[in-house]
């Protein structure tokens, strides 16, 4: 028996996708670190780096809503940018732990 037109589900993420769940991350990591500053008391930096998170987190929601707004944002991500989201990703991780445990 053939296996004829038997197909391979797999999971394809647009590139821009990838690039706005880094942005999100990036925004994300912003706030959380100007969140734990501010437990020690209010100033401009740690104000400005919660609205620049706030931007980054919105800015991450708004490439992956719209992905035909992105040069190439329609196209399946290459390997190597899903490498970098894994990477980014075990860092954040590790940077969110290292700020809740100081």
């Amino acid at each position: 028996m053939g296996r004829g037109n038997a197909s391979v589900s797999a999971i394809s993420l647009r590139r821009a996708t990838l690039h706005g769940y880094l942005l999100l991350l990036v925004g994300l990591l912003f706030v959380v670190e100007a969140t734990v500053a501010l437990t020690a008391g209010v100033s401009s930096a740690e104000l400005g780096g919660l609205v620049f998170g706030l931007f980054g987190v919105g800015a991450g929601v708004l490439v992956s809503l719209e992905p035909r707004r992105v040069p190439r944002g329609m196209e399946p991500a290459p390997t190597s940018l899903c490498v970098i989201a894994a990477v980014a990703t075990l860092g954040f991780v590790v940077a969110v732990i290292g700020m809740t445990i100081a």
